[in-house]
């Protein structure tokens, strides 16, 4: 998409990989009235009401990572490392994304509604992000999708924003994927709207977070296989991790994809 306006956290805990133009911002006001929210990137901001750093894609968010603080891993993956120490920059956005930007950024027209608002807003993506939560389906876990289904927003409201704020751009929807924004065919909606790392599951979709956090016993109750994994396995060399985290991920993945586990009965 164009590189326009996408946040970029000031906190590790969730971490964009798209860049974009402008200054710092400095409360929470600002950032409800700046452009959009992606989801699952400017979370943590929200929740602490932090500023927001809004930078041009440059070397030095580059130069940032290669400095991160790394840690000894123990050996085991019981309590993974922390995955990016104590940077942020373009590239982890994927590691934390569910869906593609399209319905993973919200546009500040959707949430600034006069029955939403700010606040109710914040709440609820709180609440529904896939970092603070187990939601893994594409209508629960925060999205504009389900944003849409949560607070009835009207498909009259949702064409004139998107008509508004999204024409021309490059993450500008069909007239398919708008159709998509209203159906309950959550599984063809999933399928539609899927990030390039997310592993889909009928209606859900696990994030590289999601795999990196849970356990093999989680993965085999998902129906997640050792293809799912094998296919998202190379995903973890474009994130940025810490040789830590690394190496826990590629040890409990390899484990698995081997078949060197023992599941607890």
């Amino acid at each position: 998409m164009k590189k326009a306006l996408v946040l970029l956290l000031s906190v590790v805990l969730v971490i964009n990989i798209f860049a974009a133009c402008g200054s710092t911002l400095n409360s929470s006001d600002d950032i409800s009235t700046s452009g959009e929210i992606v989801v699952d990137n400017d979370i943590q901001a929200v929740e602490d009401d932090e500023p927001i750093k809004k930078e041009v894609e440059s070397e030095s968010i580059e130069e940032s990572l290669e400095i991160a603080e790394d840690e000894e891993w123990n050996g085991t993956y019981n309590v993974m490392p922390e995955p990016f120490g104590n940077t942020s920059g373009g590239e982890h956005y994927q590691f934390y994304s569910t869906t593609n930007i399209k319905i993973g950024a919200i546009d500040v027209e959707f949430y600034n509604l006069e029955y939403i608002g700010w606040d109710v807003f914040k709440e609820w993506l709180h609440s529904h992000s896939s970092k603070n939560s187990d939601y893994t389906s594409i209508s629960e876990a925060a999205n504009l999708y389900s944003m849409i289904k949560y607070f009835d927003i009207p498909e009259e409201t949702v064409r004139e924003i998107l008509a508004k704020v999204r024409t021309g751009r490059e993450d500008e929807l069909s007239e398919d994927e708008i159709k998509m924004l209203f159906s309950d065919d959550y599984e063809a909606v999933a399928e539609c709207f899927a990030s390039d790392t997310a592993i889909r599951k009928e209606d859900n979709l696990y994030s590289l977070y999601w795999v990196y956090e849970h356990s093999i016993e989680d993965y085999i109750e998902a129906g997640i296989t050792t293809d799912d994994i094998s296919g998202v396995l190379a995903a973890y060399d474009e994130v940025g991790l810490t040789s830590a985290a690394k190496s826990a991920i590629t040890a409990k993945l390899n484990d698995y994809i081997n078949g060197n586990y023992e599941v607890a009965e």
